[in-house]
């Protein structure tokens, strides 16, 4: 593996131990798939990812749907019609007005001209939304698109009001977040996509890599989940906690939790597990009042979700309850 990959000690040891379980894991859900379970695939093109497709194509056959338009192999209008680009310019117009973002618009001619994917160099104008939140979008939306034309193509019918679907594949903070809130959002869904931890690869931070989900998919209000994790490290066992939307797209308004804990009881920390305080410049101890921590969004958006930490000897049901009782908050 690319040593430049371990931006922190034991990054690929931990990661790299824990993506060989999780093969196997993908390898045993899609072998025991029920008859009304179809899955999707958005390929990387990296052989764990074919050799997982292989196995989904023999043991599910029809139901094993492959995308279309990942990477640009094909132009997303042949795929989804000639009106894709205009919708998102009609996306990127409702963004602007329920964000209140700068206006900056990127046409339907210049997004046919760039050929928008994961890859390409967007170059937005002033204001608007960045060019990795909007490139993400244009693909998710694809994605979503693709599903539901590939599904109907083979017969598989399901009801977005009803649908339980399921994400699972890395890494949780960037792509494992962004995608699905996002497709579910493409798709009108009624319930978000899950997020299961222990299905994710979270191989951002040593945070979470050396954390354990407790509860995961606690509804909130707003169709947003929060997660809590036992975390362990020199300093002993704490806990951890994250909100995230569970079905959100570019037009969709932000959310904040605010959560009522005295500084004496948890901080916010970054993925290396470092007060954000200390980066800046912040005397923590001197907080007044309640947490506003950020509702996620995906490391595609601006839109990062908080990592909340206990302190020492904080009850499990003491920070849970904080949580679940939080305020959430939207501009």
């Amino acid at each position: 593996m690319d040593r430049k990959w371990n931006q922190f000690t034991e990054r690929i040891p931990l990661a790299y131990r824990l993506e060989q379980d999780l093969q196997r894991q993908y390898q045993e859900i899609i072998s025991n798939t029920a008859a009304d379970e179809a899955i999707y695939f958005l390929p990387t093109g990296l052989d764990a990812a074919d050799t997982i497709i292989t196995h989904a194509n023999s043991h599910m056959e029809e139901r094993s749907i492959v995308s279309r338009v990942d990477g640009g192999a094909v132009p997303k209008e042949q795929v989804l019609g000639a009106d894709f680009f205009d919708g998102i310019v009609e996306d990127q117009r409702a963004a602007v007005r329920t964000r209140r973002l700068a206006d900056g618009i990127v046409a339907a001619d210049e997004l046919r001209r760039i050929g928008v994917t994961r890859g390409s160099d967007l170059k937005l104008p002033d204001g608007g939304l960045l060019q990795t939140e909007l490139r993400a979008w244009i693909q998710a939306k694809a994605w979503a698109l693709d599903l539901i034309s590939q599904a109907r193509d083979r017969h598989l019918s399901f009801d977005p009001l009803t649908i339980e679907m399921e994400a699972f594949g890395g890494d949780w903070s960037y792509c494992g977040a962004s995608y699905p809130i996002q497709i579910g959002r493409a798709m009108g869904l009624d319930d978000p996509i899950e997020r299961r931890f222990d299905l994710m690869n979270p191989s951002e931070g040593p945070v979470l890599l050396q954390s354990t989900a407790l509860e995961q998919n606690i509804p909130m209000p707003h169709g947003i989940r929060l997660f809590i994790w036992e975390h362990t490290d020199s300093h002993g066992p704490r806990y951890v906690a994250q909100f995230w939307e569970g079905i959100r797209g570019i037009m969709d308004p932000t959310h904040h939790a605010v959560v009522d804990l005295p500084v004496s009881a948890a901080h916010v920390v970054n993925l290396w597990g470092l007060p954000e305080s200390r980066a800046l410049g912040i005397d923590e101890p001197t907080r007044l009042g309640p947490l506003r921590l950020s509702v996620g969004a995906g490391g595609h958006t601006p839109i990062h979700a908080s990592i909340l930490m206990t302190r020492d000897r904080v009850r499990l049901e003491d920070f849970r309850h904080a949580l679940a009782t939080a305020e959430i908050q939207s501009p």
